[in-house]
């Protein structure tokens, strides 16, 4: 940066037009992240909306301290290690889902969340980077179809179905349930689906 400015004749290199800066970040080893533009840094830097990058919005950068999931890049490896504990430890993903990683039921879970889950999985291994790898467009949230797509496929076909035959989940349940005891055992539930002809 300072180069360029020197060779177009900016004495302050620290008041840099953006397009300078962008020059030197395309001149450097930089890589801008999938689905983004260098203007797009340069806009998220430039606090004053003055098409100038000064020494301060780079000072920002020093202040400014980002979880670290997302200093990481994904790991397939320690990912597959992870879930391998959690399948060693839940019938399924979906029970994981429920009883470990979104006990507060709200359909989605925070980064926090997850690290007291892994906690109480036991895992060694670094979170932060198993997070990276679930959490793919860097959302700073999980979701079960990231957890497990295709449960989480299964669990919204059916409940399409349900909301589409009955209305809504609970009158679903309220039909299956003929003998009104409040639950169903395994055998009811797959005679109800047969009888309301769900085939998945």
């Amino acid at each position: 940066l300072r180069q360029i400015c020197a060779a177009t004749g900016i004495s302050d290199v620290w008041c840099a037009p953006k397009s300078l800066v962008v020059e030197c970040l395309q001149a450097s080893t930089f890589e801008v992240p999938a689905g983004w533009e260098l203007d797009d840094l340069i806009r998220m830097l430039d606090a004053r909306d003055s098409n100038v990058v000064t020494e301060e919005d780079f000072a920002f950068l020093d202040r400014w301290k980002p979880p670290e999931w997302m200093v990481v890049g994904p790991d397939q490896g320690v990912m597959a290690r992870f879930l391998k504990e959690v399948d060693a430890r839940y019938e399924n993903r979906v029970l994981a889902w429920r009883k470990l990683f979104d006990k507060s039921a709200s359909n989605c879970v925070t980064y926090w969340d997850f690290v007291n889950a892994a906690h109480e999985l036991r895992f060694t291994g670094p979170v932060h980077t198993v997070w990276r790898t679930l959490d793919d467009n860097c959302s700073g949230i999980l979701t079960l179809g990231e957890l497990d797509p295709a449960a989480d496929e299964v669990l919204a076909t059916f409940k399409r179905w349900a909301e589409r035959v009955f209305g809504t989940i609970t009158a679903c349940f309220e039909a299956m349930d003929a003998d009104q005891s409040g639950s169903l055992t395994y055998r009811e539930f797959k005679q109800a689906c047969l009888q309301h002809s769900y085939v998945g």
